[in-house]
């Protein structure tokens, strides 16, 4: 039985898996499936059994067809996110290890990845702000937002003002979210469409333009937008006492350093899901991760 199971091993194709934290541990099992899987930058107990640990990125890519890094990605300079320890600097030629066309899974792609992939000709797919993963990954990080607020401030959610900037998937679940727990919603939105979406599902909204209007008044800031939009102006407006909850994609939209000087608390809160929920963002990836991989390979034969 074990010398059949090593054949039919053989036969299976080799995915790599560099990096990340307890959300890949329900994708890897679900890859173990299908195919042999190797990984590389993560600890021996996040590492589920029958899965090849690695010594290096290399050995990990040696042979492999596919390629699966974490949801934040490799760093502008080159650092494999590996959870809570520290990253893990990564040689752009190691990509080189992979054929021509290879799947190449992130969940944001950053300069230094996708210089990597134009390079040695790799198709790279950026999950994130797919439907199929941001959609459901909204909701344990709409859930994060909240616990974070309520750990960091002095007062409570009820009958605070919350603005929320950025109406997406995000800021839907999380406005649902604090008007359930008593908070006045206020939404700020770029776009005619969501803002409108916003008015439809009865919260408050703010013109883009006067948005930073309602600082003063605001206990609770989340921004979804990620770009610089909280800066040093915007941040005098105000009162020592509110918190700022930035959720969007490191290095967020907030001047946190002018923050600092300020006094004024502001927490940057990206990858909540895999911090407050990572088995189950780990199931999500479990769901689209393995047929697009299939899917893949298949059109490269």
């Amino acid at each position: 039985m074990a010398k059949q199971q090593q054949k039919d091993n053989t036969e299976m194709r080799r995915i790599a898996v560099l990096g990340g934290d307890r959300r890949e541990i329900p994708l890897i099992e679900a890859l173990l499936e299908d195919f042999v899987v190797a990984v590389y930058g993560r600890a021996p107990l996040e590492t589920p059994a029958g899965a090849a640990l690695c010594r290096t990125a290399a050995e990990a890519l040696s042979g492999a067809v596919g390629l699966i890094l974490p949801m934040p990605g490799i760093d502008k300079e080159g650092g494999l996110f590996c959870g809570a320890r520290p990253r893990i600097p990564i040689e752009a030629s190691i990509f080189g290890l992979l054929p021509k066309n290879a799947p190449v899974l992130v969940g944001a792609a950053s300069p230094f990845l996708k210089q990597a992939a134009q390079e040695y000709g790799l198709d790279l797919l950026a999950m994130a702000e797919t439907d199929a993963v941001a959609i459901p990954n909204a909701i344990p990080t709409a859930e994060g937002a909240v616990a974070i607020a309520m750990q960091e401030s002095d007062g409570v959610l009820f009958e605070s003002i919350s603005l929320i900037i950025g109406y997406g998937r995000v800021g839907e679940a999380l406005a649902a979210r604090l008007d359930g727990l008593g908070s006045k919603v206020f939404v700020a939105n770029r776009g005619e469409t969501r803002r409108q979406k916003a008015e439809a599902d009865e919260y408050c909204t703010v013109e883009w333009e006067l948005w930073a209007d309602l600082l003063p008044h605001a206990d609770f800031i989340f921004n979804t937008v990620p770009a610089p939009i909280i800066l040093a102006e915007q941040l005098k407006k105000l009162k020592p006492s509110a918190l700022i909850v930035d959720l969007a994609a490191s290095p967020g939209g907030t001047d946190f350093e002018a923050a600092k000087q300020q006094g004024i608390k502001a927490i940057l809160a990206s990858g909540l899901p895999g911090r407050f929920s990572p088995r189950y963002a780990g199931e999500i990836l479990a769901g689209v991760y393995p047929a697009i991989l299939q899917q893949k390979l298949q059109n490269l034969k």
